[in-house]
């Protein structure tokens, strides 16, 4: 529930609605100055406060799915509610199970993606690249035409002059929405670069296909290279980072279960080896 706490709480508590968490949006405010006027602190026995940045990482430890927790993050990150320097360090304050998927999405984060299907089209990319039938590309870099900013398309090939936008129902689906990405293709149109369009669903159900269309629209456009005038200007690495380890398949990256405290993997492990040292000559596995 979205709102002011000084408001929501009261009735929250006269519904005894069940409350698991309240955060501020910003960590301008103090959250005990949300405690409403009349209320007494022993109401709020049981109800937890975190900042937004603790809220975040706890939400993503419960996420089992990739694409729940990219969006999580870039919802977050996008909307200024915390950032990325204090999710890394909330991820790094305490061992704690389930962060594999929130490092995933820092990662992309940092690499230039600004949303889940971004961050999905980059996954696809990079095989292309890996694959040698694509050349390096940035994540989002602020593209100028002299002093003048063009804008920032979702993936961007230098030295080819070729782009793509993943073009969700969210952020352009509306009348002025549209218009305003049509503008924007005509922009950089009309600075000599050719933008490929496509939607989260539509990719969805065929990223590899579209990967080797967009890998074919660069290869056209071989020797192009940037229009004169043109500065680029990244907000990440070039992908794929040389010397990363590469990803596995984001459609198949879910967390593993939890084991529970008392050791249940490590127990499972040594009594496999325990196994294999009794029943099975030295250099038969398993």
């Amino acid at each position: 529930v979205l709102g002011n706490a000084a408001q929501l709480v009261p009735q929250l508590l006269e519904m005894k609605a069940p409350i698991d968490i309240v955060t501020d949006q910003t960590s301008a405010h103090d959250p005990l100055f949300y405690l409403p006027a009349g209320t007494a602190y022993d109401d709020w026995d049981g109800l937890h406060v975190a900042d937004t940045g603790r809220a975040v990482v706890d939400a993503c430890r419960e996420a089992t799915d990739l694409r729940d927790v990219r969006a999580l993050v870039c919802g977050a990150l996008n909307g200024k509610q915390t950032s990325y320097d204090e999710l890394v360090s909330e991820r790094a304050a305490e061992p704690r199970a389930g962060l594999r998927l929130l490092g995933h999405a820092l990662q992309d984060w940092a690499d230039g993606a600004r949303s889940a299907p971004e961050a999905e089209v980059a996954d696809a990319l990079r095989v292309e690249v890996w694959a040698g039938r694509l050349p390096p590309f940035l994540l989002n870099p602020n593209v100028y035409d002299g002093a003048i900013l063009l804008g920032a398309p979702d993936v961007y090939v230098p030295g080819y002059a070729v782009g793509a936008e993943t073009d969700s129902v969210r952020h352009h689906g509306a009348a002025g929405q549209l218009d305003a990405t049509l503008n924007r293709h005509e922009v950089f149109a009309r600075a000599g670069i050719f933008l490929e369009h496509v939607t989260p669903t539509r990719f969805r159900q065929s990223p590899r296909a579209w990967a080797a269309l967009f890998s074919a629209t660069v290869e056209l456009h071989q020797g192009a290279g940037d229009p004169p005038g043109l500065r680029i200007e990244p907000v990440g690495p070039l992908q794929p980072v040389a010397g990363r380890r590469r990803r596995r398949d984001p459609r198949t990256c879910r967390s593993r279960p939890r084991w529970d405290r008392r050791g249940g993997d490590q127990r499972h492990r040594c009594l496999r080896r325990r196994i294999q040292l009794i029943f099975f000559p030295p250099g038969v596995t398993l």
